[in-house]
């Protein structure tokens, strides 16, 4: 859906405040749900593994970010682990090659390294579901997240809108309404994520 849609339910409550400000807070209300929930999850492109190279490019889907991996596999599912980790337990992980990688970490919001390295050149030998969040310039809503939490999303979008001070639609005891809905949401995505 796009958040456009969303302007006047938003505007009943935030009265005079301009459109571009309702949409960057909506993205906010978004982007805060899904970093703090990690509920939109989605299997990004599969991946070409290549001999000896253990850092690959993730590409998310157009206007959206990466907030974590939250599986790779090739062939079995590999293991999260960090450098810490590999360090203490796994002497010459650096180096090692292996027909596929064993283990995982994510040295940036955009990339993954896997260890061992692989042996051998494998064609979409690597798969990665991925939490997800809306980019800065994201113009929509994921359709399940609006489905089932949009109510929610708006009431934390008036939330920062309303604790504003000194603006015509700053309403403190509003805000923390709307901001306990939004909270409650949260928890609930977690459950779910959860369970």
């Amino acid at each position: 859906m796009n958040l456009s849609n969303l302007l006047k339910d938003v505007l009943v409550d935030c009265h005079g405040a301009p459109e571009p400000l309702i949409i960057d807070a909506l993205i906010t209300a978004l982007r805060d749900f899904c970093n703090q929930t990690r509920f939109w999850r989605q299997e990004l492109p599969p991946i070409n593994l290549v001999t000896g190279q253990s850092i690959y490019n993730l590409n998310s889907p157009a206007d959206t970010e990466i907030v974590v991996i939250v599986q790779a596999r090739s062939d079995h599912f590999l293991v999260p682990s960090s450098v810490n980790l590999l360090d203490r337990n796994l002497s010459g992980w650096r180096d090692m090659l292996a027909p596929r990688p064993t283990f995982y970490f994510q040295p940036t919001m955009n990339s993954i390294h896997v260890v061992p390295k692989p042996s051998g050149n494998i064609s979409n030998g690597l798969n990665v579901i991925a939490a997800l969040r809306p980019s800065r310039n994201a113009t929509t809503i994921d359709d399940e997240i609006y489905r089932e939490f949009g109510n929610e999303i708006i009431a934390g979008a008036k939330a920062y809108l309303q604790i504003a001070p000194n603006k015509p639609w700053s309403s403190p005891d509003h805000a923390t309404a709307n901001m306990t809905a939004f909270s409650s949401a949260i928890e609930r995505a977690r459950l779910r994520v959860l369970a």
